[in-house]
């Protein structure tokens, strides 16, 4: 899967690690942050941190996902970084929690 980083800020493209299917937990990747809406599929956002002591990839993955795939793999090297990288991706993010705001709204019956 192609991910992006914050580069000068420009996200571009940091590499290419493989199709999304690979086990990120085998990868050293576990999450932190995420948001999944139990009651509804819908468009959710992972924060994974890398908890491996050799430090041989980013520190963060952050995976933006849509009701049916993922829209977008971001990694950051540090918090700084990560920081930035929500910020730059904040109207996304905003998006992202409309589509939950509303699929909850849904299974509420509102």
């Amino acid at each position: 899967m192609t991910c992006y980083a914050l580069i000068n800020g420009q996200l571009q493209i940091a590499e290419d690690d493989g199709s999304y299917e690979d086990n990120i937990a085998a990868a050293g990747y576990y999450s932190q942050i995420s948001t999944p809406i139990p009651e509804a599929a819908g468009a959710e956002i992972t924060v994974y941190e890398y908890m491996k002591n050799d430090r041989e990839k980013p520190l963060y993955y952050i995976d933006v996902s849509g009701q049916n795939s993922q829209l977008a793999a971001l990694i950051a090297n540090d918090f700084p970084s990560l920081v930035s990288t929500l910020r730059e991706i904040a109207p996304l993010i905003s998006l992202v929690g409309l589509d939950q705001q509303m699929r909850i709204q849904i299974a509420n019956g509102s």
